[in-house]
């Protein structure tokens, strides 16, 4: 299902190399979800797998854990859109926070299981497109910079010493 986003050359491709490895681990995790969650690719009725309730909370966790990767990066940078950034973030911890409740419940319904599974992914190729992706050209904008200020101050060296 989320075979061509889990390509490095995808069209979900941040440019930036972490991110990009975060979002194919997320993905990688969705499709383990959703194979626990459905017994076929297409199937309408999600099935009560008893690895799902794992599988649900391992895919909460590295979400969580991507998220603050994305943020230490934002704030690093010094990312200008960064709080509205966040707040996308915040917006699904939300979710993950429900499903979490969920779970500890013992709540964890086929509906529920079935709108993790679909309608998660769905929102985190949103947010890499409309998020993510200015991100990922800002910190290469930046690293850009960072790589043109190292070889300027190389040369102006080199001419001081007189070597070439």
């Amino acid at each position: 299902m989320w075979k061509a986003w889990l390509s490095p050359g995808s069209s979900l491709s941040v440019g930036h190399g972490e991110m990009d490895e975060g979002h194919r681990a997320l993905f990688r995790l969705f499709e383990r979800v959703y194979s626990e969650a459905f017994k076929s690719p297409g199937e309408a009725a999600p099935r009560g797998s008893p690895q799902l309730p794992q599988r649900i909370e391992e895919l909460c966790g590295a979400l969580e854990e991507h998220f603050r990767v994305e943020e230490g990066l934002m704030e690093q940078h010094g990312y200008p859109d960064r709080l509205l950034h966040r707040a996308a973030h915040d917006g699904f911890r939300e979710e993950i926070r429900f499903v979490i409740r969920a779970l500890s419940r013992g709540e964890l319904t086929p509906s529920l299981g079935a709108r993790i599974a679909g309608e998660a992914p769905g929102w985190v190729e949103a947010h890499i497109r409309t998020d993510d992706l200015p991100l990922g050209r800002f910190l290469a904008a930046r690293q850009a910079e960072g790589s043109g200020a190292t070889a300027l101050h190389a040369r102006r060296t080199a001419r001081r010493s007189g070597t070439r």
